[in-house]
């Protein structure tokens, strides 16, 4: 089931279909797995460092999911690459990752210690996150995105965040200009 994901998003970029919003027929379909930041055009996505750019990719590949998804997040979370600080104080890091002290045990128990400050780790928890609310949802893309800025229970009771997912297609958007 976990790889269900990592073929729907090669489905979708590789095959053309619209993906919420934009045409990916002009995408080619690069890989995570087996190839590095330097071999895809992907790895030119717009507002991240090279370092930033090969730790994604380190954690699309150990996690099978691509990397324009947790660069997306990424985006989102720092107001479109403008800001490193939330406005919500319990958010930490570029990925925004919750802190309150219940969420924060629960990550530490399931994923190890982390340091919500320190790029990496950041990026993987962020990373297990969102794949954990997309398998919560069936893999379904748009409640997995909004359940990463307003958690499960959140989705669950709220609905789907369409101005949380309008900056995550903003950036799919950047980085189909940019290939």
């Amino acid at each position: 089931m976990k790889y269900l994901f990592f073929i729907l998003s090669i489905f979708l970029f590789y095959s053309g279909v619209p993906f919420y919003g934009f045409n990916t027929s002009d995408i080619e379909y690069y890989p995570c797995y087996n190839s590095g930041p330097e071999e895809s055009p992907i790895f030119n996505l717009p507002l991240l460092s090279k370092e930033k750019l090969e730790i994604i990719y380190k954690y699309s590949n150990k996690y099978k999911i691509n990397p324009m998804f947790i660069a997306s997040i990424n985006y989102a979370e720092t107001v479109m690459g403008k800001y490193k600080i939330h406005r919500n104080p319990i958010d930490k890091g570029e990925f925004g990752l919750h802190e309150s002290k219940i969420i924060r045990s629960e990550r530490v128990d399931k994923w190890g210690y982390y340091d919500p400050n320190i790029y990496d780790d950041c990026c993987k928890i962020s990373t297990l996150v969102l794949l954990e609310n997309l398998e919560f949802f069936d893999y379904d893309i748009e409640k997995g995105f909004s359940s990463y800025n307003t958690g499960i229970q959140g989705t669950i009771d709220n609905g789907i965040n369409y101005n949380y997912l309008k900056s995550i297609y903003k950036y799919f958007n950047m980085c189909q200009k940019s290939l």
